[in-house]
């Protein structure tokens, strides 16, 4: 992939908080106004220039794969730290929307903000129904996953709560969907097992599919280390409930140190039932969130079975507590085999001197489920020090890789980012 086109460059100057050092991200892709071309929504984490959170709101953006704005959103939201993003059909008209778990000021009193929604609309456009189609809480949303619990056509939603539930003090909670796209809330406690949905907060987000294949839908549950707390899966019974037998997932090398920060299911060795995948980081010295582990958990008579030391590449790399925060996976054909490949998006480069000097974050799979680690070299230095960070999208009816940099200045021996340069490549 040689060819280039940088399509975006996001400034938070611009964009409501001129202060701000921010995190930046790639948020969520989907097609929301339903033309074949992919949209990117991107975001900012507020924090101030010496890196500590603030309450300053920035707004997101969305731009199309053929690096034309999108024109369907008049005004985007701004939010302080929106955290997740998922993207489904939730008022039942065939185009894509988007719901975004946002978590507010990610420090001490963790008071948490707003929720967003946006729903597709007549002639490409979507409506901000935040206000209107949501309950009004800022409960410090730290993840969120879309599935039909209930068994009644539509699509709904499950919000994993972090830090005692923000200012609303909520406990993981569902949404559920009136089939035009809006939510009620309904207590985690009617749908979870009583062990699960009250006393602390113990994940960091979850998935909704069914993973034993009795076509109803179940909850995969991503442990975290700040409750030693290792990820689990309920089973679903059509009605909205999840039944108190649960499976304990198994841990990682990194013990009750790991957090997981997602979860995604394929069927790997071909048997027909859905194996996992879970993206894994850890308390390493004494920060929190560090280094990077790719689980492979087949799934066997309803068991799973950890066969990461056989599927993946060597994970021992070293310097792992100079690894940030890997915190999305996607799944993806990148090379038109017709099988799933890997990649890893986290708050790292794809290299930074020189290709091999990160941790491998792309593995193509074989077809048999085994995957190989690939670091490619094509992508130019952002700033001159550090490579692209990629992302893979769906778009015009191909696979694409999309170049995710930050952009800023440096100032004396610091870089100050603004925002990030988007790139396409072909």
């Amino acid at each position: 992939m040689t060819q280039a086109q940088v399509i975006a460059t996001t400034d938070v100057r611009k964009l409501g908080c001129p202060d701000c050092d921010p995190v930046s991200r790639i948020l969520a892709t989907g097609d929301f106004n339903k033309d074949g071309i992919a949209e990117f929504v991107l975001t900012f984490e507020s924090f101030n220039l010496t890196y500590q959170p603030i309450n300053v709101p920035t707004q997101m953006v969305i731009v199309s794969a053929d690096g034309k704005p999108f024109s369907g959103l008049a005004v985007p939201p701004s939010r302080v730290h929106p955290r997740e993003g998922v993207v489904a059909d939730f008022n039942g008209d065939g185009v894509d929307d988007l719901f975004v778990a946002a978590h507010g000021p990610d420090g001490q009193p963790f008071i948490g903000e707003q929720n967003v929604l946006l729903l597709s609309g007549p002639g490409g456009t979507l409506t901000d129904a935040s206000l209107t189609n949501l309950p009004l809480y800022e409960d410090m949303a730290h993840g969120a996953t879309s599935g039909d619990i209930d068994g009644d056509g539509d699509i709904d939603l499950f919000v994993v709560t972090g830090a005692s539930g923000g200012r609303a003090k909520l406990q993981p909670y569902f949404l559920i969907n009136d089939g035009k796209g809006k939510f009620a809330y309904s207590a985690g406690a009617d749908h979870l097992p009583k062990a699960l949905s009250r006393g602390r907060n113990f994940f960091l987000t979850g998935r909704l599919a069914d993973v034993n294949g009795d076509k109803m839908i179940d909850l995969l549950l991503a442990g975290s280390a700040d409750e030693g707390q290792n990820s689990v899966l309920l089973f679903g019974d059509n009605s909205g409930r999840f039944t108190d037998s649960k499976i304990k997932l198994p841990r990682t090398p990194f013990g009750v140190k790991a957090y997981t920060t997602d979860i995604d299911l394929m069927d790997l060795d071909a048997d027909g039932d859905q194996d996992l995948v879970l993206l894994n980081c850890a308390i390493i010295g004494k920060k929190k969130f560090q280094g990077l582990y790719i689980q492979i958990l087949i799934q066997d008579g309803g068991k799973f079975i950890d066969q990461s030391s056989t599927r993946i590449w060597g994970q021992t790399w070293p310097n792992q507590d100079q690894f940030a925060l890997p915190h999305n996976l996607s799944l993806a054909d990148l090379n038109g085999d017709g099988a799933l490949d890997i990649v890893v998006q986290s708050l790292n480069p794809t290299w930074r001197d020189e290709p091999g000097d990160v941790a491998t974050q792309i593995g193509l799979n074989d077809g048999k489920g085994n995957f190989s680690p690939v670091t490619p070299s094509w992508p130019e230095p952002n700033n001159g020090y550090r490579a692209i960070q990629l992302l893979p999208a769906f778009s015009g009816g191909k696979w694409i890789l999309v170049g995710h940099s930050l952009f800023g200045e440096f100032n004396g021996d610091n870089f100050r980012g603004f925002g990030q340069n988007l790139t396409i490549y072909k």
